[in-house]
């Protein structure tokens, strides 16, 4: 494992670099391809309550309306933030020959490095050059491999790998996967479970008939059609919860595969109100898909830090959502699949040098501003 995760790490060290001269000659020349070409928009719109991230990944936010919660003393902010998608529908697979596979996930077709075949884009030219085909593969007569973009962590074991799995239909296998990806305890738990044939390698692999499975959407963005898609591949059942159960996913303790930044959620204030509204608090780190599809009664209101956690909403038909962050490391990707799973509000609450009374006010102005916008909802 600590092999697997250096070589994970050492990959994603790698996609912060910036592109130098003699890298971006490796296209000129022809090096490199892309031959999947799909433009990006910021065509979606995602809407959510309370705190404004201050990341990165916040590019685009606007705040557009606020509101002073019924019997509280709290206002809270309404933001809109955008999220680019495909302009043009992504094939589902593609079939190419003779691909060569390096054993950390760059796939090579006619002498050149393939973008839309590969585990991610190769940011430096020593990487070019070491993914480069010179050593003997073993070879495979059919075999398929996932094209991805950002492939670390167990949620992008979800983003990335499972949903373009889910979207695929039938595929050829095994499915061939680099090592450091391949060794994962999940990874080989999902594809047992899904009955997946695959391949974990750790050297290059030559697939003379190759099927390449594609992501749907760009980056982390998910859609309706992707969580009933997932449903389906699991055969998972959804259920209504019941009216205002109230479940607190937290991941105390737990260290992001990918993201080394200390973040700070103070999952034992959270928890500690949570278990005053009479609600759960669910420990996320040793929790599968079982695990969860059991808590689907208890998922009205749901409450997880910022985390793969969230991706359980899939599985729930939870109609509020407070997710819990932290400015050293947040994306908007929740935001959106709360609104492809049908919430009907989406709150965003940062809790990091607040008091537990501060953090009880806050989630009681989230729950009674949840209440005052669709009555329904609680």
């Amino acid at each position: 494992m600590t092999a697997t995760m250096n070589t994970a790490a050492l990959l994603a060290a790698e996609q912060e670099r910036v592109d130098n001269v003699f890298y971006r000659m490796l296209w000129r020349a022809r090096v490199m391809k892309k031959h999947l070409k799909t433009a990006k928009a910021p065509v979606l719109e995602g809407r959510f309550w309370g705190d404004a991230p201050d990341s990165p990944y916040a590019k685009g936010l606007a705040t557009i309306g606020q509101a002073v919660t019924p019997n509280t003393s709290v206002t809270l902010l309404q933001h809109s933030i955008p999220e680019k998608d495909y302009t043009d529908q992504v094939p589902t697979k593609t079939f190419h020959d003779n691909v060569f596979y390096s054993k950390n996930g760059f796939a090579w077709t006619g002498g050149q490095l393939d973008q839309s075949l590969s585990i991610m884009l190769p940011r430096t030219i020593g990487r070019v050059w070491r993914e480069r085909p010179t050593k003997a593969a073993r070879v495979i007569e059919t075999g398929t491999i996932i094209a991805c973009e950002h492939p670390y962590t167990y949620g992008d074991w979800i983003f990335e790998h499972l949903m373009c799995i889910a979207h695929a239909g039938e595929f050829p296998q095994p499915l061939v996967l680099p090592g450091w990806i391949g060794d994962r305890g999940y990874v080989k738990r999902d594809l047992d479970r899904l009955g997946i044939d695959y391949i974990s390698t750790d050297g290059p692999v030559r697939i003379k008939k190759a099927c390449v499975l594609h992501k749907q959407n760009p980056g982390a963005l998910l859609k309706a059609a992707d969580a009933v898609a997932f449903r389906k591949l699991f055969g998972v059942e959804t259920r209504a919860p019941d009216r205002g159960s109230i479940l607190y996913l937290s991941r105390d303790g737990i260290a992001s595969d990918q993201v080394k930044k200390d973040r700070d959620y103070n999952s034992a204030a959270i928890a500690k109100v949570v278990d005053e509204l009479g609600g759960q608090t669910v420990w996320t780190g040793d929790k599968g898909l079982d695990d969860y599809v059991a808590l689907a009664a208890q998922a009205d209101i749901v409450s997880a830090e910022h985390g793969a956690a969230l991706l359980n909403m899939m599985c729930w038909h939870p109609r509020v959502v407070i997710e819990v962050l932290d400015d050293a490391w947040w994306s908007r990707c929740f935001v959106f699949l709360s609104q492809a799973c049908g919430v009907e509000y989406h709150g965003a609450l940062r809790t990091k040098g607040r008091s537990e009374d501060d953090i009880r006010q806050l989630i009681q102005a989230h729950l009674a501003n949840a209440k005052a916008l669709s009555p329904a909802a609680l």
